[in-house]
């Protein structure tokens, strides 16, 4: 038997050569890399893994790598080395936290792989690792940038949106789900359309130009809750760019306190006391008080209408103003009714803050009976109330008879003066008491009054209330004190 010992000596020899050379590889490469056995033994380490853990050959050959990771998450990486060994892929390649010699903590990702014998055998394992730490960083900063947005952005007072060139929402914060009523998962899914009155439909693209022309726009408008509430909103909304695309920004403020306050200042200076929501009617003989019920609320912004069996040319003799005009009169097609409901319908669509002037309402009488004139008008009374419309009625009654008149007043209220009503007893003591103290040169106080006429301090301030809004007193304070005093309006009422 003879051997081949140049053949061995080569084999030898390209064996050496190629350890030399993955060494090599393994020690200039820019990588972790370390081999372990079975039991997680560390059997190398490389220079580059030494430079970065700050270990030494003496601190960690010989040492299992389940030492080097930190307390809390010890259990759960010696499961995982456990389903390396085992061969289960999904674990081959996984991150985790290393502790250095320094005390400091560095995320590594790595990748394993067992190397095997000429048999299939595994003899060690070896695991190429890359410091992620910077990474991990900008991510936990990215993450925790992510939630303080997301908390600013839910617990803001105003609604957010993010809505597409489109109108399509994108995102919304949590006020706005609560505001109108709906989920986000429902919001998501909606358009701008969808939360705002059909009447302002034509507005929203002509909006959304302007906001890519402009890059910001501000601006009021109308929000519909899911349960129908109509809620003015002011709007600050900017382009904005997300992944690279441009969306819309909008900002909206609840200005629903502000909208009363100024609505209120402005019937401060109306003449008649009208409230949204209902239906007044007034006994003239051509629409005199009505005609200026309606004017007033003209000056206060109100959308006008007046209903009128008179040609618009006629009606222009009594007042040639700024109104919308639907002319009561007899039509070939259809029968007695249908132009009755087209009139509903008419008022029906009129939008918040409407003013309707209906006139010379005998005509529907006449023309369509009591009972359907009675109908419609009981009709048209339900549509004020929902809607929040005001609709005045002027009656002739000298062409009604008296029942009919009271079956036609019937849930409507009379046009009162704001500020001409007669004064209750219990006002006027108030005034002639506060009267006379002012003459004597003193302010009397909510407790002057109080002990003067026995009465409660809630009772006195309802009836303060009543004057000051009558224009009757003003109130200012003295020290600790509410004090009040006549205003010119209420001493003209003892000098007159």
């Amino acid at each position: 038997m003879s051997f081949d010992n140049k053949g061995i000596v080569k084999k030898d020899e390209i064996v050496s050569h190629k350890k030399e050379f993955l060494e090599s590889i393994i020690e200039t490469a820019n990588a972790i890399i370390l081999t372990w056995d079975n039991d997680t033994t560390i059997t190398s380490f490389n220079t580059y893994g030494k430079k970065i853990l700050g270990y030494s050959n003496e601190d960690i050959l010989g040492k299992k790598w389940l030492e080097f990771i930190p307390p809390e998450i010890k259990k759960y990486m010696a499961n995982v080395s456990q389903k390396i060994v085992s061969g289960e892929d999904l674990y081959w390649d996984h991150e985790n936290p290393w502790l250095c010699k320094d005390g400091s903590i560095k995320y590594i990702l790595w990748r394993n792989s067992p190397i095997k014998d000429e048999n299939g055998n595994t003899i060690f394992y070896i695991s190429v690792g890359v410091d992620i730490t910077e990474r991990k960083k900008a991510e936990e900063l990215l993450i925790e940038a992510e939630k303080k947005f997301r908390t600013l952005f839910d617990c803001a007072n105003d609604a957010i949106f993010i809505h597409d060139f489109n109108g399509k929402f994108l995102e919304v914060n949590e006020t706005a789900s609560q505001r109108l009523g709906y989920t986000k998962h429902e919001l998501r899914k909606m358009m701008v359309s969808d939360i705002e009155p059909p009447e302002y439909h034509n507005y929203i693209l002509k909006r959304i130009q302007k906001i890519s022309d402009n890059k910001s726009l501000f601006y009021e408008t109308t929000h519909i809750a899911k349960n129908g509430k109509r809620i003015p909103v002011e709007l600050s909304s900017r382009k904005i760019e997300l992944d690279k695309r441009s969306y819309i920004l909008c900002i909206a403020r609840d200005i629903t306190d502000r909208k009363k306050a100024e609505d209120e200042m402005r019937r401060q200076l109306m003449k008649f006391r009208l409230e949204d929501g209902n239906i007044y009617t007034v006994r003239e003989i051509a629409p005199t008080i009505s005609l200026e019920a309606f004017k007033d609320l003209q000056k206060i912004g109100y959308e006008s209408v007046v209903i009128s069996r008179a040609t618009e040319k006629e009606f222009q003799k009594y007042y040639n103003g700024d109104y919308k005009y639907l002319w009561l009169h007899e039509e070939d097609d259809g029968d007695a009714s249908s132009r009755l409901l087209k009139t509903e319908k008419y008022i029906g669509n009129l939008t918040r803050k409407s003013v309707i002037l209906l006139d010379r309402i005998d005509y529907l009488i006449t023309k369509y009976g009591f009972k359907d004139t009675l109908n419609f008008f009981q009709n048209i009374r339900d549509l004020a109330y929902l809607n929040d419309l005001i609709i005045i009625v002027s009656i002739d009654p000298q062409l009604l008879n008296e029942k009919e008149l009271k079956y036609l007043e019937k849930d409507t209220k009379e046009i009162e003066l704001r500020y001409g009503k007669t004064l209750s007893e219990d006002l006027l003591e108030i005034l002639r008491y506060v009267y006379g103290k002012n003459k004597s040169g003193h302010k009397p106080s909510f407790s002057d009054i109080g002990t003067e006429f026995s009465i409660t301090r809630p009772t006195i301030k309802k009836r303060v209330d009543k004057l000051i809004e009558a224009n009757y007193l003003n109130i200012s304070i003295s020290g600790r004190n509410k004090v009040v005093e006549l205003t010119q309006k209420g001493r003209d009422l003892f000098l007159g």
